[in-house]
């Protein structure tokens, strides 16, 4: 079994598609430590005049409308005047000023984020890019055999379909995983080099390569989501047809459950809340009380648990590796 593995490496690795898919990715997240650097970097003097002139004019309006003997300016009542009623509408400057507090300068500060910030953004772009990377290794690893029919030949040397199947799933999600990781290092190397430049601490390190360490898991899971549906279909690019569907009902569904009051029950069975509870180690969403918009409803915060998340993430894999391998052991590939 492990010569067979090993031979499954070897084919990967031979794939041209392998190389440029891994490189093209490394490349897009070490450009992403681009941005990175601008949200890390300390504001300019220029930047800071800029501010403070901003805030200046701001307090100047403010204090128009609001300062001591303005129109909005507090006015005592008559004690014992009950027939006094304060002013109410929309242009009322006692209103606006008891809604919009005094502006203050950090009101306008430039933001510099700090490390575990600009790491955490990294590690999700990383995430998402590795899985999209890992999805297409494992479609175009078993759909090029499919299409070539270099599958029916490996099998007159390898019989054992199950053998051939478990060598080349374990391949898939090695390979991904390997990858993976070195895309999760670049993704906290190159915040954390930076940071160290500005003299930033290295605050929440541990949290992110956890972070970090959770998304190599996930990646190599897609690797074999992605494997499962190019041999499930026979085709690269039906596989990949299937992931952009996927995502983009999960984009509709998304933009339908945050304003619905059965977000609660629906959310904890989709998949990708599943998975961002697995990523982020619990995955909070908003819940809609009542009968939808307007009086009477209320929107409050619930919890999906990485337990929870876990569970049906390893319990989905395993049911569509089952299939797929039903489906190998009894489909004709002459």
């Amino acid at each position: 079994m492990i010569r067979l593995v090993g031979a499954e490496l070897d084919r990967l690795r031979a794939r041209r598609s392998f190389w440029v898919f891994a490189l093209a990715a490394l490349l897009i997240v070490v450009a992403f430590q681009t941005a990175t650097n601008s949200t890390l970097r300390p504001p300019t003097a220029e930047q800071v005049a800029s501010q403070r002139e901003a805030y200046e004019q701001t307090h100047r309006e403010w204090e128009q409308q609001c300062g001591p003997g303005s129109p909005g300016a507090a006015e005592t009542t008559p004690a014992g005047d009950a027939s006094a009623e304060p002013s109410s509408g929309p242009d009322d400057p006692d209103d606006y000023c008891a809604n919009v507090p005094e502006p203050q300068l950090s009101d306008f500060a430039y933001g510099q984020q700090s490390f575990a910030d600009a790491a955490r953004s990294s590690v999700q772009i990383s995430t998402l890019l590795g899985a999209l990377l890992a999805f297409l290794i494992g479609a175009s690893s078993i759909g090029a055999e499919y299409a070539s029919g270099a599958i029916g030949n490996w099998l007159t040397y390898v019989p054992r379909r199950g053998r051939v199947f478990a060598a080349k799933a374990l391949a898939v999600a090695l390979a991904t995983a390997v990858v993976s990781a070195v895309l999760s290092a670049a993704a906290v190397a190159g915040p954390a080099l930076l940071a160290r430049g500005y003299d930033l601490p290295l605050t929440g390190l541990g949290d992110v390569s956890a972070l970090a360490g959770r998304s190599v898991g996930l990646i190599a899971m897609a690797g074999l989501l992605g494997f499962c549906a190019a041999l499930l279909t026979k085709h690269t690019v039906a596989a990949v047809g299937i992931a952009l569907g996927y995502a983009i009902a999960t984009s509709v569904s998304s933009g339908v459950l945050a304003f619905s009051k059965h977000a609660e029950k629906v959310v904890p069975w989709t998949p990708q809340a599943n998975f961002q509870a697995v990523l982020e180690h619990d995955y909070s969403y908003q819940v809609i009380d009542g009968t939808g918009f307007g009086e009477g409803s209320e929107s409050r915060t619930a919890v999906l648990t990485f337990e929870h998340g876990l569970v049906y993430s390893l319990v989905l894999l395993a049911a569509v590796l089952a299939v797929s391998l039903l489906v190998f052991r009894r489909r004709d590939v002459g």
